[in-house]
């Protein structure tokens, strides 16, 4: 999350690659608060992130 914050788009695609969970939300935080990476990468208008998270979530019946 830090990383889609801050714009990192190579860091985001490293985190995909590393099978990172893309469904964890934040908590606490105010801004992030429920909220998962991709949803906070939308809110930025970071687009070249969102893609690169999109690409990475689970699908159903997909093995992680």
């Amino acid at each position: 999350m830090l990383a889609v914050i801050r714009n990192q788009p190579a860091i985001v695609r490293a985190l995909v690659a590393a099978g990172a969970d893309l469904m964890m939300r934040g908590t606490g935080a105010p801004g992030f608060h429920e909220k998962t990476a991709l949803e906070l990468a939308e809110a930025a208008g970071y687009e070249e992130i969102a893609a690169s998270l999109r690409a990475g979530r689970p699908r159903p019946g997909r093995a992680n």
